[in-house]
């Protein structure tokens, strides 16, 4: 058991209705990635980039798996927790931007999520030039991680706001509270 994230809008992609938290959903037959299964991605960041609507799911996900680097396929999903996340990630995409556009001049933020959207500006900004002197030099795989780190850097920081907004559940205790 794995557990990862999922995004809905009012319906799943296969026009059921979304469950309540707890009730797991089944796969029958084949599991292939973007196209068959229950799919969910490890990161918040990458379930983001296939958001058919506003509303993250902590799911966990079971059984016959296939995976991509930013999304896994599986037989069996079930969600913990949800929150209508539209309002958050509107602004956290607005301050993420503002910070990154003055990350060289920015000192001070007004709110706890607007100055950490600064600091992981900065962490951005300064990824992007390193990666970029690197990749100068010939050296892309060293750009290529420096990218990678950024991107971790904005996922737990998008994570962080999310889980706050929704009361920081225990995602363990949720999951073993199912049973097997």
């Amino acid at each position: 058991m794995e557990l990862a994230w999922h995004f809905v809008g009012d319906v799943l992609r296969d026009g059921r209705p979304i469950p309540v938290d707890g009730e797991w959903l089944a796969h029958e037959g084949e599991i292939k990635l973007c196209a068959a299964g229950l799919h969910a991605s490890s990161r918040i960041i990458d379930a983001l980039g296939y958001a058919p609507g506003g509303t993250v799911c902590r799911v966990a996900v079971d059984g016959e798996t296939k995976r991509a680097p930013d999304k896994i396929a599986a037989a069996r999903r079930v969600i913990l927790w949800r929150l209508e996340a539209a309002a958050i990630l509107y602004a956290f995409a607005r301050s993420a931007d503002a910070a990154r556009n003055t990350a060289n001049t920015a000192n001070t933020a007004n709110t706890a999520n607007t100055a950490w959207a600064v600091e992981v500006a900065r962490a951005m900004h300064a990824a992007d030039r390193a990666a970029d002197r690197a990749a100068d030099r010939g050296a892309l795989d060293a750009a290529e991680a420096a990218r990678a780190a950024a991107i971790q850097e904005f996922d737990a920081g998008l994570e962080a706001m999310i889980r706050r907004a929704a009361g920081n559940p225990d995602d363990a205790a949720l999951l073993a509270a199912l049973g097997p």
